[in-house]
């Protein structure tokens, strides 16, 4: 891999201190009402992708990935992986080219309006799948869509919605729905309560094409690699509160006469969890300078971003899910009651091993970028 510096910048560190500040006395998975007000319009975190033309902070990932974190070790609930990150990274390839996407990013840096894209939770960068609308019209320059996609995240929160179609002629592209007329939510039962996955039902809704062919489909890829990075910055926050509350409860928990943390075999699992914590740090952080080094201007393969991208994806969410089994087993019978917020943690990991590709999935690509042998080629 290319020399990419692995220190976290001083703004970044700043910002993420700030979000930490705010969400610390919220309990985890069940944060304030008025949190994306604070968080995102106050802080300036929903704009920070939004490029400086369009009223943003025209940060990069490496910031974005520090705020995921801080937001991931407190497990709040606002829409930053799916607004701020996602459909941000989409709108801001192609603004230049498509004034309306110019107009949504400014009400989204200013924190007016909240977006999400309408793809399957499942679709992954370059899966080109999860397609749900089936009937597309025409009225004027606009599209009217017909249509059903499941397993959207973030739609519940959104009044601004960005849809990958195939347009009447069976071209790729993305259409924009500003508004919720023609748009039916209806949330769906989640592993994870604390982001919100839904049925999105479109019945006439109107949308306005702002790219399509190859433009589109890169500008959805890359915003599925910008999720992928954000999403393993948030484990690696998950990650930092389980080291600190295993350590914390080893401390202060007594058995059999003696505190916890006199055991060495705990002692052990904890340093390792702390270990994995580092690695998954560090290979997020390397994804997310990747992302920012990618494009015409980047010094950075196309090939060895994806790399960065999914070595980050496999590691952090694997060893986030190991770490936080580790924890409940720390914490004991404490661990499984409703009233630790260990389960939500739990439940959002797990979640996540499915969101935007498959540990599998991500494997395999690390496997093909690194040139490794597949299991059968190697030499018995």
């Amino acid at each position: 891999m290319s020399t990419l510096s692995l220190l976290e910048s001083e703004d970044a560190t700043a910002l993420a201190a700030q979000v930490r500040a705010v969400a610390r006395d919220w309990t985890p998975g069940a944060s304030a009402p008025d949190a994306w007000a604070r968080i995102g319009v106050r802080l300036g975190v929903a704009g920070l992708l939004v490029p400086a033309a369009y009223g943003g902070a025209g940060a990069g990932m490496r910031e974005a990935a520090a705020v995921a974190q801080a937001l991931g070790r407190d497990l709040v609930t606002v829409p930053f992986l799916t607004s701020a990150v996602t459909v941000t990274h989409l709108l801001a390839a192609v603004a230049d080219d498509a004034p309306p996407a110019g107009e949504v990013l400014g009400e989204l840096a200013d924190g007016s309006a909240v977006a999400a894209l309408v793809l399957p939770a499942t679709s992954s960068p370059g899966s080109g799948t999860g397609l749900g609308v089936t009937d597309i019209g025409a009225v004027g320059g606009d599209l009217v869509l017909h249509g059903r996609v499941t397993g959207v995240l973030g739609a519940v929160e959104a009044d601004r919605f960005v849809v990958p179609v195939l347009d009447p002629r069976g071209g790729y592209a993305v259409a924009l729905v500003t508004g919720t007329t023609g748009v039916t939510v209806t949330p769906e039962t989640s592993l994870d309560e604390t982001r919100p996955v839904s049925i999105v039902d479109l019945d006439g809704a109107r949308g306005v094409v702002i790219a399509s062919g190859g433009p589109a489909r890169s500008a959805v890829r890359a915003a599925l690699r910008a999720a992928v990075v954000a999403i393993a910055a948030e484990q690696v926050g998950a990650m930092e509160w389980a080291v600190e509350a295993s350590t914390a409860h080893l401390g202060v928990r007594r058995q059999f006469g003696r505190e916890l943390g006199s055991y060495q075999s705990l002692r052990h699992l904890v340093a390792r969890m702390w270990i994995d914590l580092q690695q998954a740090r560090a290979v997020t952080l390397y994804a997310a300078a990747a992302l920012d080094a990618d494009g015409p201007a980047g010094d950075l393969p196309e090939g060895e971003v994806d790399l960065a991208v999914s070595l980050a994806s496999v590691h952090a969410r694997s060893r986030a899910l190991a770490c936080l089994e580790d924890t409940l087993q720390v914490h004991g019978g404490i661990g499984f009651t409703w009233e630790h917020p260990l389960h939500r943690y739990l439940k959002r990991s797990f979640s996540l091993t499915a969101v935007h590709g498959t540990p599998d999935r991500h494997r395999d690509q690390v496997a093909r970028l690194a040139d490794l042998p597949a299991p059968g080629d190697r030499d018995v």
